[in-house]
């Protein structure tokens, strides 16, 4: 039976059934309908794969975002804070259907991206946010505490200036977390 996302923080449980709750918009409401399977199948199987050095893709469309040509170029990508999970080698379908079902909530919401990228031989699965203009870009990933952000027009990482001594990786392989 396939699970379907849902609001489980108020039913305790994962039901086929998902919640309806009035607070969501209906594209928002739309993607806790939608079945882990899919997404869990679209990201195991078919982007990971295909792009096993990185790719950022829209939860609701299951494509690539997409901007307005007149503000593409400065459009960059952010990862949210908390929501990274670190692997060590490409992630099983059941990882990575644990970090969705960890995310769901996050997933749902208008703007938020699912990333993967590598980095220093380790691979990140996480919330990215599309954010407009390079300096804003950069003082949001600052405040997210990330080392950095892509300019997706270019495919050029940028460094944030995020000290990477600061950050502690857990021996887990279930996320980074920052000490302060």
């Amino acid at each position: 039976m396939f699970e379907s996302l849902i609001c489980a923080h108020k039913l305790h449980t994962r039901a086929v059934t998902p919640c309806v709750d009035l607070r969501y918009s209906p594209r928002e409401t739309a993607c806790m309908r939608k079945e882990y399977h899919q997404l869990v199948d679209f990201i195991s199987n078919g982007m990971i794969p295909r792009n096993p050095t990185g790719f950022t893709v829209d939860p609701f469309t299951l494509q690539a975002p997409t901007f307005d040509d007149s503000i593409l170029p400065d459009i960059y990508y952010v990862s949210k804070q908390g929501h990274e999970r670190v692997f060590a080698a490409i992630p099983s379908c059941e990882e990575v259907r644990n970090w969705i079902a960890d995310n769901h909530e996050w997933l749902c919401i208008s703007g938020n991206f699912i990333g993967f990228w590598e980095h220093r031989e380790q691979l990140y699965l996480d919330i990215t946010n599309a954010v407009h203009g390079r300096k804003q870009a950069l003082s949001y990933a600052k405040q997210n505490r990330q080392l950095a952000i892509l300019h997706p027009y270019t495919q050029e990482e940028i460094l944030t200036g995020y000290d990477e001594g600061a950050r502690l990786f857990t021996a887990t392989g279930l996320g980074r977390r920052c000490i302060a």
